[in-house]
């Protein structure tokens, strides 16, 4: 049976590492490092998370999907269905968890305040909207690019902001609501997710009155050490996240689908399974909103860019995003390109056992089913709207996104010569990008404009890179560079020991 019969294999063997869908005859797994002494300079300081600064939220704001749709946006008098409700929202009833089970993360958006009356939770993490910058004239004229605009997803005030959080502005309240007092996931040690997850888990608000605060358990597996690899591994241990390195690819895979099954067949709704990457259906909603806000920030005239963009440049990792913002496009009515640069490929063997396309790269494969299954989710909502009706995933697919599956190369988190020149000039213009994904995605951009593709239009760079240095981030984590992984989490004090 192909995987386009199984998506349930098919997204089991999604969330594994890269190495783990390597023959065993040719993996290779890490070698164990010895737990040195843990002297002061691996902990962080008692008060670190104490300083961070971080967005408290706002009781009476909601999606910018429910401005779209205002039969979603929750009130008593609201007959709808299905209606997104503000977490923080004094007014909003006890959630129940529907009658049924769902099987799939993405379907885990059925809450009920009575029977009939399903409810979506949300909760605000960052403010919003996001800035739009106008990119530097230097940068127009180098790469042939008629207009260049900027959607700046960071912060150098906040430390729980933009891409990653979008999504858990959905999922995080979800599994509150559901009773998660356990939220489990998978990611390298230098993970986006599993660091701004616990970040997000441990600090913000996000759970029903009267909710405990859900712990956050990571599986690790190995990847390139380097100082920005392990100054996310200590983020995540000064977070209070409870860590599991992971030593080899059959332990890895073991967990992972020890975690999947558990969720398919004896669901426990205080044991939350979050995929890696964090991209489900659900999240996916995180980044419509994403474009409904730019819509709207269009239309205000409160920013230098005065039209829609002709085309959108993002990275493609685990989908959510570069989906997100290809289905908000679509909602709005723009005929906007969107263009995803992969992070990774996987070989053909593995392109076929997952995704049953051996020709396709593999994160382009899994973006498409991951459309198709936020498709299927929006349209359970039951909006009356000719644009929902007529809306066809794989038509949209074919039409409006386009892939780029060379710049990655030469692998995953290591950026080419050319590369490495492209983001160095971004640079020098303030423009700040990162080798896995943000470097990858402009300089996809660039060599677009430099084949004219872009010469008389207007393109926007999605640009999802956090730093992680607002006020509090920095000196508590630098000399973490010269600590081992063991040594990190070794260092863990009691007062960072819950959640």
């Amino acid at each position: 049976m192909g995987t386009h019969d199984n998506p349930g294999r098919r997204r089991f063997i999604l969330g594994m590492p890269a190495a783990l869908l390597t023959p065993p005859s040719v993996s290779a797994s890490r070698p164990a490092t010895p737990l040195a002494d843990t002297a002061s300079r691996c902990a962080p300081r008692a008060d670190f998370l104490d300083e961070l600064p971080v967005y408290q939220g706002d009781a009476g704001a909601l999606p910018a999907l429910t401005r779209l749709f205002p039969r979603l946006a929750f009130s008593r008098a609201n007959g709808a269905r299905l209606q997104i409700a503000n977490i923080l929202d004094p007014a909003l009833p006890t959630l129940t968890t529907a009658a049924h089970q769902p099987r799939d993360v993405g379907d885990d958006y059925l809450l009920q305040t009575r029977p009939g009356r399903h409810v979506l939770p949300w909760a605000p993490l960052f403010p919003k909207p996001t800035r739009i910058l106008a990119g530097a004239p230097s940068l127009e004229k180098a790469f042939h690019i008629g207009r260049l605009f900027i959607k700046d997803e960071t912060s150098e005030r906040y430390a729980v902001f933009g891409n990653k959080v979008r999504k858990y502005e959905y999922a995080l309240p979800n599994y509150s609501a559901r009773g998660a007092r356990q939220i489990r996931t998978f990611g390298s040690m230098g993970s986006n997710h599993c660091t701004f997850l616990s970040l997000t888990a441990r600090l913000c608000r996000y759970m029903p009155a009267g909710a405990e605060r859900p712990r956050v358990r990571l599986g690790l597996y190995p990847q390139t050490l380097g100082p920005a690899v392990l100054k996310k591994l200590a983020i995540m241990q000064a977070s209070g996240a409870d860590i599991d390195l992971l030593g080899g690819d059959i332990e890895t895979g073991y967990e992972i689908l020890k975690q999947r099954l558990r969720r398919r067949w004896h669901g426990r709704p205080e044991i939350a399974y979050f995929e890696p990457g964090g991209s489900n259906a659900l999240t996916l909603l995180g980044h419509v909103d994403a474009i409904l806000e730019l819509a709207e920030q269009i239309a205000q005239k409160n920013s230098a860019m005065e039209r829609a963009p002709d085309v959108i440049f993002v990275p493609l990792g685990s989908g959510a995003t570069a989906m997100g913002l290809l289905l908000g496009c679509y909602l709005v009515g723009w005929n906007t390109t969107v263009v995803g640069t992969c992070s990774q490929d996987k070989s053909t063997w593995e392109r076929l056992l997952v995704n049953g396309d051996a020709h396709t790269p593999f994160l382009v494969a899994n973006a498409r089913h991951l459309l198709q299954r936020g498709v299927t989710l929006l349209k359970s909502f039951g909006l009356e709207s000719p644009a929902i009706a007529s809306l066809d995933a794989d038509r949209l697919f074919a039409s409006q996104f386009r892939h780029d599956a060379l710049t990655w190369r030469p692998a995953y988190g290591v950026a080419s010569r050319l590369t490495r020149a492209i983001a160095a000039r971004a640079d020098a213009e303030g423009m700040h990008l990162d080798p896995t994904f943000s470097a990858k995605a402009f300089t996809t951009l660039a060599t677009w404009g430099r084949r004219g593709r872009l010469k008389q239009r207007t393109a926007l760079f999605w640009s999802t890179y956090h730093s992680l240095d607002p006020p509090g981030f920095g000196n508590p984590l630098l000399h973490y560079g010269s600590c081992t992984p063991e040594q990190i989490l070794a260092s863990r004090q009691s007062e960072h020991s819950h959640v």
